[in-house]
């Protein structure tokens, strides 16, 4: 279910890239359709300022409304509406990821594109970050990483999403994304 006060040509193209990105990811990694409607608003910078005035945060997903507020339709809507598609993968099995992975998978597929209907993330800034927090002695150890639950992860989350995203672009770039989504599937 679509809300905004885009014109209705730019609706149709939201409505239409999210269609073919939903087939793509759900093609890659993401078995499980939703169920459910999903609310997707991008509301005039106005109004999501009113709705969300943390000048950092560009959109969310709120699973238990089924609803995505974001601020742009490109990188932000990308990323939660990954978030949409993961939650309702793993809902479908009844499971729950921890937050390096539910972030992980959305700062993958952030800043991707659709090349012949396949979902293919791109190198972006959070790769220089993570170079950055590499150099400078500042990156977080893994055990650390993968023990955070969301409350720490949001403390530090330059840091955190630069390294998770590092590392889902690194396995995706690798070839081993869907083998360590699958298998992560299958050990819980």
């Amino acid at each position: 279910i679509y809300a905004s006060d885009a014109s209705e040509g730019l609706l149709d193209k939201i409505q239409d890239f999210l269609n073919k990105f939903s087939d793509a990811e759900r093609y890659y990694l993401f078995k499980n359709k939703p169920s459910y409607y999903i609310i997707i608003l991008v509301p005039n910078l106005k109004d999501f300022v009113k709705l969300v005035p943390d000048p950092r945060i560009g959109g969310f997903y709120a699973h238990q409304l089924r609803a995505l507020i974001c601020r742009d339709t490109g990188y932000t809507l990308r990323h939660e509406f990954t978030h949409a598609l993961h939650l309702a993968d793993i809902s479908a099995r009844r499971q729950s990821h921890p937050i390096w992975i539910t972030e992980g998978l959305s700062t993958c597929f952030e800043d991707s594109e659709l090349r012949y209907g396949n979902v293919v993330p791109k190198y972006n800034g959070r790769i220089d970050q993570m170079k950055e927090l590499i150099n400078t002695g500042k990156s977080i150890p893994w055990q650390t990483l993968a023990k955070m639950d969301q409350k720490a992860f949001m403390e530090k989350p330059q840091e955190c999403y630069a390294e998770v995203r590092a590392i889902f672009y690194w396995l995706d770039k690798t070839n081993g994304l869907k083998t360590f989504y699958y298998t992560y599937l299958s050990d819980l």
